[in-house]
């Protein structure tokens, strides 16, 4: 699940997805060694109500039929030197990336909690193989990304947007992402 906040003086705007697809490939015994790649399909970004996602989704902002998906791409994980994951058990890391969105690429930093799952019985439940969940999150500015705000919105949507990642990774999944 991929959920997005903006906060503003007059209300909170709330949206989510599920539509991610990623390509993830770490070395349990050091997480330093991770690479990944996560897309979002912006087309079924959901706030509610209609109208402010047909206006999100348009030309004046998100401008999906032109950018259809968000990207980040890991290019450096920081953590405590040779830190292992281990079964259930949270390891944080740090991570900086190029996130592309709106046909914008920027280097940014991206905090997660990555927990690996043996595969088993219950892990079975959601997915084959060995489980990874990430657990991100990291804010953004509009204008960072050429994103102007529509003037429908301008007292309603904030300049920072929090953007959060809940997601699984399995180790049997060969249909995600690419590789780059």
């Amino acid at each position: 699940i991929v959920t997005f906040e903006s906060q503003a003086p007059l209300e909170a705007v709330v949206g989510r997805t599920s539509s991610i697809s990623a390509w993830f490939e770490t070395d349990p015994k050091d997480v330093q060694k991770t690479k990944g790649r996560f897309e979002v399909d912006l087309k079924d970004l959901d706030t509610g109500l209609q109208l402010r996602d047909d206006h999100m989704k348009g030309p004046q902002f998100l401008d999906i039929e032109k950018f259809p998906k968000a990207v980040f791409e890991i290019l450096e994980v920081k953590t405590g030197p040779g830190q292992a994951l281990g079964h259930m058990k949270p390891v944080t890391i740090e991570t900086m990336g190029h996130f592309s969105v709106h046909g914008v690429t920027q280097k940014i930093p991206v905090k997660a909690v990555v927990t690996f799952f043996k595969e088993s019985e219950a892990t079975r439940t959601r997915l084959p193989g060995d489980l990874i969940r990430v657990e991100a999150s990291f804010s953004i500015r509009l204008s960072d990304f050429s994103i102007a705000r529509p003037e429908m919105f301008f007292y309603r949507l904030g300049e920072s947007v929090d953007i959060r990642l809940d997601f699984f990774v399995s180790s049997a999944a060969q249909d995600a992402v690419p590789q780059p």
